[in-house]
């Protein structure tokens, strides 16, 4: 299997070679080149899960709120809060 900065090089290459080439009439593989795209715009891992982090798609982490993680990480931050928050409304009414 393949880890997380070898498909962000693999989807780079075959960007590359797709726009070098011109095998795409902009319609036909509209979606798989915008994939591509993203994949290969990868430039870090998210510190809390080791994902990839695909910017503009980040989140700042509440733990601290200055790491950058990736959206599914900051979404669970948000969950937890969220749920912490509803247990203590509904313990202290």
């Amino acid at each position: 299997m393949l880890n997380d900065n070898e498909i962000v090089g693999y989807a780079g290459k075959i960007l590359e070679y797709l726009e070098h080439q011109q095998l795409w009439d902009g319609e036909n593989w509209s979606q798989e080149i915008a994939v591509l795209r993203m994949l290969s715009i990868h430039e870090k891992e998210c510190p809390a899960c080791h994902g990839p982090m695909v910017h503009p798609f980040v989140a700042l982490s509440r733990r601290d709120n200055k790491t950058e993680i990736c959206s599914d990480c900051g979404l669970r931050e948000a969950m937890g809060v969220y749920l912490v928050d509803q247990h203590l409304e509904t313990t202290n009414s």
